[in-house]
């Protein structure tokens, strides 16, 4: 994984117009490298990772794409100093400091990123839709 090419992929993603039905994601990720894999339920592949998307009420919602090259936390400091240098200070900063996580407001969307060095050993960063990510996290709050 090399940091510089998952920002600037980020970066197109952010700038691009966001899908709504399911032939824009498809020309999105056509765009930017992401392959969906055949049989696969919503996972695909990019950037040397593996990846799953979601909808909302039939609506393109998100993805969070799972970097596994190397060691998680010198990759996820590495992309941390550079969506900061992109995007500017992160919305918030929680976790402990072996599984930190960071946040961002980008344009309509809720940009997260996770150290996952545990088991895992991994990177998730996840881009989702703001609107589309609160009225699904209201709607399971609601159905508990």
């Amino acid at each position: 994984m090399r940091a510089a090419a998952v920002v600037e992929t980020v970066g197109r993603i952010v700038e691009a117009r966001w899908p709504t039905t399911e032939a824009e994601r498809v020309g999105l990720f056509a765009e930017v490298g992401f392959v969906d894999l055949a049989g696969g339920d919503r996972q695909f592949t990019a950037l040397g990772g593996e990846g799953r998307w979601s909808t909302y009420d039939d609506q393109f919602l998100g993805f969070s794409l799972f970097l596994f090259e190397g060691e998680a936390r010198p990759r996820y400091d590495e992309l941390r100093r550079l969506l900061i240098e992109k995007f500017g200070a992160p919305l918030e900063e929680w976790g402990s400091a072996e599984l930190p996580a960071i946040a961002w407001n980008v344009r309509d969307l809720v940009m997260s990123m996770y150290c996952h060095a545990d088991q895992a050993n991994c990177v998730q960063l996840a881009l989702e839709h703001a609107e589309r990510s609160a009225a699904s996290e209201h709607r399971a709050g609601v159905e508990r």
